[in-house]
């Protein structure tokens, strides 16, 4: 499973460099992304491919997907887009730690950041989907979750799910 949710996440950061320099960082780029990386599961399928070889896709992701790609396409625009524009663009996206070099580097809690925002999400993704045995609100989260954040930030593609 650790391989798969790297592979789909490693897909995804593929397909990434398909477009032209000028769209590399548009909304409409991260979205033809995130289609060229499920493209196998939306057919039906539970695998992605990586140059030409394919990688298993756990079935509650690949499952989560097909049912709720809107859900996976909004996950993949992520910080760009959620929680909100100002707070993804302005805080969270940008990932300086240190709102721009304006705060001390000693941060105490209350601020949120790259790594933790996906942080979250993958856990609160996976926990809701595990908290109604996959119901149809759990597999919109966690369609969410892996077009956010398919592998636990940070971790080079190991698994807690």
């Amino acid at each position: 499973m650790q391989r798969a949710l790297l592979a789909l996440a490693a897909a995804g950061a593929l397909a990434a460099f398909a477009p032209g320099r000028a769209l590399a960082f548009k909304p409409t780029s991260h979205l033809y992304t995130a289609d060229r990386a499920v493209a196998s599961i939306l057919a039906g399928g539970d695998t992605v491919e990586i140059d030409g070889r394919s990688y298993t896709v756990p079935a509650a992701v690949a499952t989560s997907i097909r049912a709720h790609p809107a859900d996976y396409r909004g996950g993949v625009l992520g910080p760009d887009a959620f929680p909100d524009i100002p707070t993804g663009q302005g805080n969270i996206h940008p990932d300086t730690r240190f709102d721009n070099g304006r705060l001390p580097r000693d941060l105490g809690p209350g601020h949120s950041f790259t790594w933790q925002w996906l942080d979250h999400v993958y856990r609160a993704g996976w926990a809701a989907y595990r908290a109604c045995n996959g119901c149809p609100t759990g597999q919109r989260d966690l369609a969410f979750t892996t077009g956010s954040s398919p592998t636990p930030p940070g971790t080079s593609g190991r698994t807690r799910s």
